[in-house]
């Protein structure tokens, strides 16, 4: 694997494990204030949340064997071997 394609993988897979936590860190700051509120009053909050991942992925892999094969028998000979 080139070195690009490490740093694109790492960054990948960064932004998906942090787009999985970052809704617990969002909701340590949302802060809601109900005031003018006084005896015999009613207080409503709402709060909505929406979250959307959207990951694509491509791979594409090209495999090339080249093999060479070279043999030497030394120069050896066999002369009348019956």
């Amino acid at each position: 694997m080139t070195y690009t394609k490490k740093i694109a993988t790492a960054i990948a897979t960064g932004a998906v494990l942090l787009s999985s936590v970052a809704p617990a860190f969002a909701a340590g700051t949302t802060t809601i204030q109900v005031t003018g509120n006084g005896r015999d009053s009613d207080s409503t909050a709402a709060v909505q949340q929406s979250n959307t991942t959207t990951v694509t992925q491509t791979n594409t892999a090209t495999v090339n064997n080249n093999t060479t094969v070279n043999s030497n028998t030394g120069g050896n000979k066999a002369s009348d071997n019956l």
